[in-house]
């Protein structure tokens, strides 16, 4: 299935909990940003995004190696907002700080044919 802005997803962790839902407002090849509700199981990982966050406007860049796998080991995924199992693309880097998200496309859309040559993501802060 293909995002489209304005479109609503949750995003969700390796045991299928919601972690908030997310509004589609921008796709740029393979970067999305939106906006971010969080759910109430999201309070459990709020201090790893929050640290992600604070390291980079820092500039503490040896600190993020540590916390891009854990947040990796989150096993984030997109599910359909309204749980009818639709299939949805891979994401990878996701980044949340306040309520913004930005995330990437494992794979980019089948129209983008081709990946910016900096492959870092935009960091959303507050």
């Amino acid at each position: 299935m293909q995002l489209q802005p304005q479109q609503v997803v949750s995003l969700q962790n390796r045991q299928n909990q919601t972690l908030g839902s997310v509004q589609i407002t921008r796709i740029d090849k393979d970067l999305v940003y939106g906006d971010f509700t969080a759910a109430p199981a999201f309070a459990t990982v709020r201090p790893l995004f929050e640290s992600f966050v604070a390291a980079v406007n820092e500039q503490m860049f040896a600190a993020l190696d540590p916390l891009e796998e854990a947040m990796a080991a989150l096993g984030l995924h997109l599910a359909g907002a309204d749980g009818n199992g639709e299939i949805m693309p891979e994401i990878t880097d996701v980044q949340i700080g306040g309520s913004a998200i930005s995330f990437r496309f494992v794979q980019p859309p089948i129209e983008s044919t081709k990946r910016p040559t900096d492959s870092k993501s935009a960091v959303v802060s507050n």
